[in-house]
């Protein structure tokens, strides 16, 4: 268990997430997104001593390595193999309506990342996978093996905002027609001839594989479904944390939080705490350089007509 910080990612702004949350004794919060269980220890901790943390987590790793780390707080905290867009299915099962603060951390783990056989990363070679639940589905090898350019193409440009997404679609395309593309360095190495010359502070590949990881995993519409779903499930006064780490997921955050403040359909509405997303301080970034680009945003849910 001394390996927590290296097998998983180092949970970022973890004080920022318990003063947004507002956690407290007594308090039941829903952690999306569970990971290596680093926000949902804290919570555990500051909630002490009869807090409750359900954890929720599409990676099967993530869910047995976190039951470990959390196994010390009991019936204090319970862990889901699930989507978190099953979240209220998760809730009937434990009896349980509502919740008091919901938090989704985005992102891939250190794990995920540094695990070949995932083939999350363009860093090392592994087999052209990026699942977030490795247990089923299809892997994005199988995926760009069949697509059509015009599929492919959409893919690099809306999830991945590369202005070369045309060139590279066609690349794709043309290789495979020789071999299937089966592994990330095939992958990369395509994108890196279409891309070359032109590279600037980030790897070429980055952007892609990061288009591809939001292609397979559904995560642009599972984002919005869960965030939708979270508000509605949370009590009166109850407080919803999301931690994004790229534009397209702030985006989404954004126009969710903004359209639940000007909310005239129930009797509940949000008040936004976070005017502008909370980032991690220069002190942090320095020790935890992977989640430099981390947005924190909050919202509070409230009855309509009530401004605090």
């Amino acid at each position: 268990m001394n390996d927590v910080k290296k097998f998983f990612h180092v949970p970022v702004m973890v004080e920022e997430v318990l003063y947004y949350l507002d956690v407290s004794p007594g308090k039941i919060f829903l952690d999306c997104t569970i990971g290596g269980g680093g926000h949902a220890e804290a919570i555990l901790n500051k909630s002490y001593p009869d807090g409750m943390v359900i954890g929720i987590d599409r990676d099967i790793s993530a869910v047995s390595f976190s039951k470990q780390r959390l196994s010390k707080f009991g019936t204090r905290v319970f862990i889901f193999h699930e989507l978190f867009t099953n979240m209220e299915k998760i809730l009937v099962k434990m009896n349980i309506s509502k919740v008091d603060g919901i938090l989704f951390d985005l992102g891939v783990s250190s794990h995920q990342l540094e695990a070949s056989e995932r083939g999350f990363s363009f860093m090392q070679d592994g087999p052209l996978d990026m699942r977030m639940d490795n247990t089923k589905g299809e892997t994005v090898a199988g995926m760009i093996n069949k697509a059509n350019i015009f599929e492919l193409e959409r893919v690099f440009k809306e999830m991945g905002e590369l202005k070369q997404a045309k060139a590279i679609a066609k690349a794709i395309v043309e290789e495979r027609k020789r071999f299937p593309i089966k592994t990330t360095a095939q992958l990369t190495k395509i994108i890196t001839k279409v891309i070359k010359g032109k590279r600037g502070r980030i790897h070429p590949a980055t952007k892609a594989f990061l288009a591809l990881r939001i292609w397979v995993n559904d995560e642009l519409r599972q984002l919005s479904e869960g965030i939708e779903k979270g508000f509605s499930l949370l009590n009166p006064n109850g407080r919803m944390v999301v931690i994004s780490f790229h534009s397209l997921e702030d985006r989404i955050v954004k126009q969710k939080f903004r359209s639940f403040a000007k909310n005239f359909v129930t009797s509940f509405k949000a008040n936004i705490l976070t005017p502008k997303p909370v980032t991690p301080s220069l002190v942090e970034k320095k020790e935890n350089p992977r989640g430099r680009s981390a947005k924190l945003r909050a919202i509070t849910k409230v009855k309509r007509g009530d401004n605090k």
